[in-house]
């Protein structure tokens, strides 16, 4: 007898976790515009478009039931039942509307429009430190190149804590491969960790803080304020097969640098690569290039810097215009969009700066905001 009873035990446990298992692929969707009338598609075919953009296996093979819910009304879209046969498509649904409800609840977001793009299946918002845009554009490059291989290594605002040790799961990797204690103390990642682990943790793994039998990486934090290093938000993203390729990685902390993040150093063996990494001769020179780069940015802000501000009620509205219609029209071609701001504020503060010397030399008559002469 009790034997029995603890097969039906075990027997109403497997069946309660089939069917939540099963449960976990029935999904609510409101709004879809009810009627045959509009392009002739039942609703299976407009939810075909969404399950389409959320998940890669063919709409065909994943939707398996729709019901509309409840009685039908005029002028009123009943929700609709899916029943898919992916689990992962309602878990890439909560993740979106999680992400987009903690953009929604931050104070500098208050007055800012959040949405849902389901193109690059991301939370398209303004904010500062959490824009998943270039995020897409990357896993987009990835999974339309032919080789698969890569090296992804900057600044990506992402702080992964201790969950980047699910980088190392079903992967063949040297014995004895794992993560030391992490330096970054927080308790959970980011939106941006969250992101990239779910994009890229399948088929890479984090080079920050590994270590294996043999050798280790670098485990110091990337990001400083003032003389005080605070967080990892620069990480390098390596395929498992370069790993033996792998001569150093170093990260280099130094406030001297016109820069609030430390540089990473990777030094590889391309002897030892099977193919060759996406870009990299095209990357190297990028990298080359970051001191002229920045050498030159700092001698411009420090010249902006230096500029006396000119304040609206200091401008005679007519005299700007006569000095502006005298003046040189930027060069359109090459086309160049940062140098023709820069000319266009170049022009504008020299005829400001022209048009003010010339009324405190001849006129001891001040102006309002509106541009009305004013007697004294």
């Amino acid at each position: 007898m009790i034997r029995q009873s603890q097969v039906i035990k075990q027997h109403q446990i497997f069946m309660e976790k089939i069917d939540a298992k099963d449960r976990e692929k029935n999904l609510i969707v409101t709004g879809v515009p009810e009627g045959a009338y509009l392009d002739a598609e039942t609703d299976e075919e407009k939810l075909a478009k969404i399950v389409e953009k959320l998940d890669r296996i063919e709409p065909s093979d994943a939707i398996i039931r729709v019901k509309r819910l409840g009685a039908q009304a005029p002028d009123k879209n009943r929700p609709i039942l899916l029943h898919c046969g992916i689990s992962g498509f309602r878990t890439e649904w909560r993740r979106l509307f999680e992400v987009k409800e903690a953009e929604e609840k931050k104070p500098e977001n208050a007055e800012k429009r959040i949405r849902i793009d389901l193109r690059k299946r991301q939370v398209i918002c303004d904010g500062q430190f959490h824009s998943f845009a270039p995020l897409a554009e990357m896993k987009n490059k990835m999974s339309t190149s032919p080789k698969r291989i890569f090296i992804i290594i900057g600044d990506m605002n992402a702080r992964f804590g201790e969950s980047r040790t699910g980088f190392l799961q079903g992967k063949f990797l040297p014995r004895a491969t794992h993560y030391r204690a992490c330096c970054d103390k927080i308790s959970s990642p980011n939106l941006n960790a969250k992101y990239i682990m779910s994009a890229l943790q399948p088929s890479m793994v984090m080079l920050n803080n590994l270590s294996s039998a043999s050798r280790g990486f670098s485990e110091k934090l990337t990001f400083h304020q003032g003389q005080r290093w605070i967080s990892e938000l620069d990480t390098c993203f390596i395929s498992p097969e370069y790993i033996s390729a792998i001569i150093s990685f170093g990260v280099h902390q130094t406030p001297l640098l016109p820069s609030d993040h430390a540089p990473i150093n990777l030094n590889i063996n391309t002897e030892k690569c099977r193919s060759q990494p996406e870009d990299l001769t095209e990357t190297l020179l990028r990298a080359e290039n970051l001191h002229s780069i920045q050498t030159a940015t700092s001698a411009k802000e420090e010249i902006m810097q230096k500029r006396k501000p000119i304040r609206m009620h200091e401008i005679d509205q007519d005299m700007i215009c006569e000095e502006l219609r005298g003046a040189d029209t930027p060069a359109l071609e090459p086309f160049n969009p940062d140098q023709i701001a820069e000319d266009l504020n170049e022009i504008l503060y020299t005829s400001a700066m022209s048009e003010i010397g010339y009324i405190l030399t001849v006129s001891v008559e001040t102006w309002d905001f509106n541009f009305h002469k004013v007697t004294q």
